[in-house]
This record gives C-alpha cells, structure tokens and sequence, in this order.
C-alpha cells in the first residue's frame, strides 16, 4: 500500500525565541492572516472562529484546520482529504513564502530556532507494535491496550546542512498512537538552526519542507510500510 495516501494531517511549526511581544500583537497577526490580501489564507474559509491567540479555520469534531500563535511557535494545521500532494503543495508555494516575505518580516519576528513538519497517518493496523509490549514485560502483557510508542533520532549535520559554519541538525520524532478504530502514524521532521538564523528569510524554508517530504517517501516509508496492515 501507499502510505502517502493515508495522511490525514499536515502541521507546519515555525519556532522562535519566546517573545511575549508576539502575543501582544497577535491580535493584529490574526488579522493579516485573516484580511491581507497577501495571505493564502484571505477568504479561503468561512464561518471562522476565533479564539484568542488561534483561530480554527474549520470544525470537524476533533479534527480542525487551525493556525495558532504561542510567545515561541507559528503553527498551521491543515486537514488532507485525498489530497495530500494540493494541500503540501499549497503550504511550500504559498504559506511558507506567505510566512517569511510578508508575516514574520511584517511583525519583525526574529531569531528564527527551528522548521518543522508533521505528516500524520491513519491506518488500519501495526503489526509487531503489540508484541513490543510482550518482549519488554518478558510476556507478562501479550495484548496491551492504548499503545502509544515514540522515539527519536538526531541525524548527521555534516550529511543535511544548508549553510557552513554551523552546527544546524536535523531530528525526526516517530509516533505511534493505538486509537478506537486504528492507529496513528506520525513523522515529525525538524530543522534546528545553531546558531539561531535573524531572519526567516534566510532560514531555506521551502527546501526543508521539499527534503522532508523526499525523507518521508523515501526514509521513512522504506521501513515502516512493511509493518502496516491494510
């Protein structure tokens, strides 16, 4: 099976130095996001709702498109309905120009740590997830209930750097999440800019996400297609 087509969210996450001068304005950032004509995100949804420092572009139960603002974090989440190579598309051509020409240069939002992205899966079933819990508690527990399995790699900076005289790094998160009606299969790919980059246009936000979703298809499906249940 194709795992690419079993993604069901996209998270995109812009870290920087905590600045509590960010939610001060994050009124006026809300309405850029909402208003300017410059952003992706004029009149592409109706019936917002705003709440504080977010607003949920839709509502569907749990699972909502949303873009938050923290002191240290940008985040946009969008929902894909069979559609994952439009809606990846549209976040690298158009939210991450959006974000690095106009918003963060706008509002002066500097110190630029990490990029990251989050590729969300719902599938079937995870074979060998369960027996995991049987070898660690030596088959004391053969059949464990809400399994909820994570690690994490740091890879090589000499193999994915984007600038010299630096020590940027990338980490990649793997989860693993049992829900009611199957599982839930994440990669969160991260670029972690040492020393801090001033400003995000600088920061080579389109080829991280071009290199992330390359590392997806080809890294992380490689080996975790062979575990899924269709």
């Amino acid at each position: 099976m194709s795992l690419i087509n079993n993604i069901d969210e996209i998270t995109l996450g812009v870290r920087f130095s905590k600045s509590f001068r960010v939610m001060d304005i994050s009124g006026e950032i809300i309405d850029d996001v909402l208003y300017s004509k410059g952003s992706p995100l004029f009149k592409k949804y109706e019936n917002l709702d705003r709440r504080g420092a977010a607003i949920i572009l839709n509502n569907k139960s749990i699972d909502q498109d949303y873009f938050k603002i923290t002191p240290s974090d940008i985040i946009l989440n969008v929902l894909v309905d069979d559609d994952f190579h439009k809606k990846f598309s549209w976040i690298k051509e158009k939210i991450m120009p959006y974000l690095k020409k106009d918003l963060f240069t706008s509002f002066n939002i500097r110190n630029i740590m990490r990029i990251g992205i989050v590729f969300s899966h719902k599938v079937p079933g995870i074979s060998e997830l369960g027996n995991l819990v049987s070898v660690f508690t030596n088959g004391h527990i053969d059949k464990a209930n809400n399994v909820n399995f994570i690690f994490s790699k740091k890879y090589d900076a000499r193999v994915y750097l984007y600038r010299d005289d630096s020590t940027d790094y990338k980490n990649c998160i793997y989860s693993f999440t049992q829900l009611e009606d199957g599982y839930k299969v994440s990669l969160d790919y991260q670029y972690f800019f040492n020393p801090m980059m001033e400003d995000l246009r600088q920061c080579f936000g389109e080829t991280i996400l071009r290199d992330a979703r390359n590392f997806l298809e080809k890294d992380f499906y490689e080996w975790v297609e062979k575990y899924v249940k269709e």
